[in-house]
């Protein structure tokens, strides 16, 4: 498959399944592909092309996930729907960066840990507090999110990514 295919081929899924992931709590568990994808994307031979791949991921989820931020800012949704893209890219970008730095032996072992402080930092420590559409809000209303309770959301995402990157490395 040519470069430009494949990357389009990774946005795509990267995109619908986050949409199933959230469809349902059936369907919750889907979470795990949309990373997968994500640390397609980040194999990409140019941090540009990672970057910007992640871009229109978080961008095709935020105009269909959030938007009500429409109905609510007008044309002003388009900066918050970029300001939440942005994070998924830069997590590309950086995993991009982790995985060429440390090769995919290591780099997949750091890969959870970018992904959690980044989803920490986005929603807490960053002046907008952008929690919306973490990974682990997936799994609001699943049978199971009992047991999910006890590593709270940021430790189901960083669970979620490790599963991700020992399947994809």
């Amino acid at each position: 498959m040519p470069p430009i295919a494949s990357i389009l081929f990774w946005v795509l899924v990267a995109a619908a399944a986050f949409h199933a992931a959230y469809a349902s709590a059936n369907t919750s568990p889907l979470i795990v592909l949309y990373l997968f994808a994500l640390l397609q994307l980040a194999r990409t031979d140019r941090w540009r092309k990672a970057f910007y791949s992640g871009l229109a991921v978080g961008l095709l989820i935020a105009v269909v996930r959030l938007a009500f931020f429409w109905r609510v800012f007008l044309g002003g949704a388009a900066a918050l729907w970029v300001v939440y893209a942005f994070w998924i890219a830069l997590f590309v970008a950086l995993a991009r960066l982790c995985l060429g730095r440390l090769g995919p032996r290591w780099g997949w072992l750091l890969i959870p840990f970018v992904w959690t402080g980044l989803e920490y930092f986005r929603s807490e420590l960053y002046y907008l507090r952008f929690s919306w559409l973490n990974v682990g809000y997936a799994f609001a209303g699943a049978p199971w999110q009992g047991a999910l309770k006890l590593v709270g959301t940021y430790g189901v995402g960083f669970l979620l990514m490790s599963v991700a990157a020992a399947a994809a490395f």
